[in-house]
């Protein structure tokens, strides 16, 4: 819920319903001020957290937005994030392709943990056509569709598009 002025222009109402008067009279001087995720004098107010996590970060460019990685608010494109791996990586929450080029040997990839990140997509290609397989491995012991890993891209160009559900990767 957002945050808001109550009707009576002297109080500043939080989500959770409490509200605190302000301290300058008549509505939105510069004696007013803000609590919660919006802090500041009423003139000049500014978002510091979103849901009570610490905004410490510059403004997101065009074509990024404020995602929350699992600890803390990030800029992130709005575009899928594209990586070209050629040794062990790995993969960041913020990735989505991963371009796992095989060409000087094999590798592994290794996925970070599900839990708590379901719905998170990775989508692996192994993009050299030698023999060298691209093993895509998980954290903790997590599975991949049920089975313990690695999952091998074994074939020329093999991709295979990942999602969490919670407590493992599936794949899709």
């Amino acid at each position: 819920m957002p945050r808001s002025l109550s009707p009576s222009l002297n109080t500043m109402t939080r989500a959770s319903g409490s509200s605190a008067p302000s301290g300058g009279g008549g509505g939105g001087g510069t004696g007013s001020i803000l609590f919660g995720d919006v802090t500041g004098p009423s003139l000049n107010t500014f978002v510091a957290m979103l849901q009570g996590e610490l905004l410490s970060l510059s403004a997101p460019v065009t074509g990024q937005a404020i995602v929350w990685n699992g600890s803390a608010w990030v800029n992130q494109a709005i575009t899928p994030a594209v990586v070209t791996k050629t040794a062990d990586y790995t993969a960041q929450y913020t990735d989505y392709y991963i371009l796992a080029d095989a060409t000087a040997g094999a590798f592994t990839v290794t996925l970070p943990t599900a839990v708590g990140h379901t719905g998170k997509e990775f989508e692996v290609k192994r993009t050299s056509v030698n023999v060298n397989v691209v093993h895509v491995q998980t954290t903790s012991a997590q599975t991949i569709d049920g089975a313990s890993p690695p999952y091998d891209l074994n074939a020329p160009k093999q991709a295979a598009k990942l999602v969490s559900d919670g407590s493992g990767w599936q794949l899709v």
